[in-house]
């Protein structure tokens, strides 16, 4: 028993599993995958993306998450995509727009943190100096580097 690789008319690639070669007959439009054509399951899972891709039969969709967030999702096929309640599929348009407002808040964000790092290591900075402590010891205390 052992597992056979094909490669169908239609680009499509499949395995069949747990079979014996003497007796398995392959599907009408498939040829068997051998040698150098292939090397390992995920090798297979490569090669079926990249059919999937190139057929134009994978297509990317958009969603909305129920929290905001948002995501680009590859689906194969015509089919509906799997989604979360609260999902909503929307266009590249707003997908691209939303994002960059998440990205921007985002920055935002992290400048405030910044600036409340820098002006906390400030106070520290100032509040060992007063009592006493040398400067290059209050630097490394405090982790200010500023004036």
């Amino acid at each position: 028993m052992e597992t056979l690789y094909y490669r169908h008319g239609d680009g499509t690639l499949s395995q069949a599993d747990g079979t014996d070669r003497d007796t398995h007959a392959p599907p009408a439009d498939a040829t068997e995958i051998t040698g150098g054509d292939f090397v390992s399951p995920q090798h297979l899972v490569e090669a079926q993306a990249a059919a999937d891709a190139a057929s134009g039969r994978v297509q990317q969709v958009y969603v909305r998450h129920g929290d905001g967030s948002v995501s680009a999702v590859e689906v194969l096929g015509r089919g509906e995509h799997i989604a979360q309640p609260g999902d909503a599929e929307i266009s590249q348009e707003e997908y691209e727009r939303i994002r960059a407002e998440h990205v921007a808040a985002r920055e935002s964000h992290v400048a405030d943190l910044l600036e409340g790092d820098e002006q906390r290591m400030r106070g520290d900075y100032e509040a060992l100096i007063a009592v006493g402590i040398p400067e290059d010891t209050a630097r490394r205390l405090s982790g200010y580097q500023g004036e």
